[in-house]
């Protein structure tokens, strides 16, 4: 009866150790599937609905006319929408891609022809629109440099204000305050400047 009880307390042991050492070759389980309808684009794990697929659908064909109307600002709004609804469509992306890049074109189009009518304040905005829909286009980004004023101007017009600005006087109280903060210190740092 002894040997039995020593035998089943070290099988009981040795299972015990082996638990841990089974459990991490384990693969950490997948996060559930969420729908597409949320609002956020392109999950991994995004499984679109019926629905969304039909609206996604929807979108796009309107996207595809207004793009072939050369509205392309509407279009692309169609086609971000589409993108949205139904993220796991290579074909949407790639039409939503080249609806952006016509609208790009719109924008830097504009702002050359603003330029030309020496309107450099409303095309610097063109020239705006066009790198905030594509950062990483260069040609946008020297004809905004090229029209907007110097850095070494900006600076003498600061200082020329600075220069015309009055002295501020700060007055203490003797009463003391209190405030609460939740948050990390560069947080704090921030709030003080």
């Amino acid at each position: 009866m002894r040997s039995a009880v020593c035998l089943l307390s070290a099988g009981l042991i040795a299972a015990g150790l082996s638990i841990p050492a089974i459990a991490a070759t384990d693969e950490p389980a997948a996060p559930a599937p969420i729908t597409c309808g949320n609002g956020v684009p392109g999950g991994i794990n995004c499984l679109p609905s019926k629905k969304d697929q039909k609206e996604a659908r929807k979108a796009y064909s309107l996207g595809l006319k207004l793009q072939k109307q050369n509205r392309f600002h509407e279009a692309f709004e169609q086609l971000d929408r589409a993108a949205r609804l139904d993220p796991r469509n290579p074909r949407i992306f790639q039409t939503r891609e080249l609806a952006k890049a016509g609208l790009v074109y719109e924008h830097v189009e504009r702002g050359n022809q603003l330029v030309f009518g020496n309107e450099s304040a409303v095309a610097a905005k063109e020239f705006q629109a066009a790198l905030d829909l594509d950062p990483e286009n260069q040609f946008a980004r020297q004809r905004l440099e090229g029209i907007l004023p110097a850095p070494r101007q900006n600076f003498l017009n600061m200082a020329a204000l600075a220069g015309e600005s009055q002295e501020i006087h700060l007055q203490p109280t003797k009463d003391r305050a209190s405030f609460q903060f939740r948050g990390d210190v560069r947080g704090l740092f921030g709030q003080l400047a």
